[in-house]
């Protein structure tokens, strides 16, 4: 039995329990509904392209039983919280796209991260098991990950599929004494960066050509100084970092 594609497209349903019978949620089963709760049963294996679109969905368990989310299962839902069944090989492109997830576990069971998967969540960590082999274009693209780790298993990854971050740093000099600063961000694209400098010190004086500058603080000063920079990869600008400079003074 499955629920058939754009079954309840469209309509003012807000909540279902799906019957043990189902084994497959079609494609558009539940677009654009007014859906704030849905119960998916262990029967269910696999849930279709843009399901769930454009729901009121907050939270989902996705079974043990399900081994596929297809695109966009997902799109453009109120979800701050989901678990991922412990079956699913694969999660289609844009399939927890513009949602408002803060964390997710991603199972050891998945192989495949289609693009845009996470793209304009809320994500500020995740974890990426070995199972893992491909990612896709964009797939973490515009969420707050500063750091990530990608095991050696992933033989292949997307364009953009992770946010460019630049780095902030803290670092510390003496009065009258200039300090060396480089400029660094993450990119797991590999792209060529460039630096550029927004906010200058407002004690000091900065030298150099981005990544690599100079410091030198004003004479005599001492305390708390800092710059703001942004990096680009050729087409996306980070958002600004900060570089916290402390200067002591001459005992």
């Amino acid at each position: 039995t499955s629920i058939s594609n754009y079954a309840f497209y469209n309509t003012q349903l807000t909540e279902v329990v799906i019957g043990n019978s189902v084994i497959s949620i079609d494609a558009g089963a539940f677009y654009n509904t007014q859906l704030t709760s849905v119960v998916i049963p262990f029967s269910v294996i696999s849930i279709g392209d843009s399901a769930f679109y454009n729901t009121q969905l907050t939270s989902v368990v996705i079974p043990d039983s399900v081994t596929s989310i297809s695109n966009y299962a997902f799109y453009n839902t109120q979800l701050t919280e989901v678990v991922i069944g412990n079956s699913v090989i694969s999660i289609g492109a844009g399939a927890f796209q513009d949602t408002k997830l803060t964390s997710v576990v991603i199972p050891s069971s998945v192989t495949s991260i289609g693009g845009w998967a996470f793209s304009n969540t809320n994500l500020t960590s995740v974890v990426i098991p070995s199972s893992v082999t491909s990612i896709g274009s964009w797939a973490f693209s515009n969420t707050q990950l500063t750091s990530v780790v990608i095991p050696s298993s992933v033989i292949s990854i997307g364009a953009n599929a992770f946010p460019l971050v630049a780095q902030g740093q803290s670092v510390v000099t003496d009065e009258d004494q200039s300090i060396s600063i480089t400029l660094s961000a993450s990119d797991a694209d590999g792209d060529s960066l460039t630096y550029t400098v927004v906010s200058q010190p407002s004690n000091g004086v900065l030298t150099g050509t981005a990544p690599n500058l100079t410091y030198k603080p004003n004479a005599g000063f001492n305390g708390n100084d800092s710059f703001t920079f942004k990096a680009n990869d050729g087409t996306t600008d980070t958002k600004e970092a900060t570089i916290k400079i402390t200067i002591t003074p001459n005992q």
